[in-house]
């Protein structure tokens, strides 16, 4: 069997919102106005320790700084750092065309 997609989301309040596709494994970070700064600094370290092949920012809910050290941390590991400024329809719809399916 394959191994998933790794996605790692990082913003806004980190409940499950929107629907995940079949073949994408979904770790979620809160942003720092919702879960405090330990949260940005967790995904940065998730992504530092490989657990991630694309990282996902939802920028509408996350601040510069946050912003930065995720970014710097996909940018450390070489792994991809999509930004969506939208909500989660625009979220689905990036899942589903990271798996081909649009």
């Amino acid at each position: 069997m394959e191994r998933p997609l790794r996605v790692v989301i990082v913003g806004g309040t980190a409940h499950e919102q929107g629907s995940v596709p079949d073949g994408v494994s979904v770790r979620r970070f809160a942003s720092s106005r919702y879960a405090g700064n330990g949260s940005v600094r967790r995904a940065a370290a998730a992504i530092d320790g490989g657990s991630a092949d694309v990282v996902v920012l939802l920028v509408r809910w996350i601040g510069h700084s946050g912003s930065d050290q995720v970014r710097a941390a996909a940018r450390r590991s070489g792994v991809p750092c999509v930004i969506i400024p939208g909500g989660v329809s625009s979220l689905d719809r990036l899942l589903r065309l990271l798996l081909g399916e649009v």
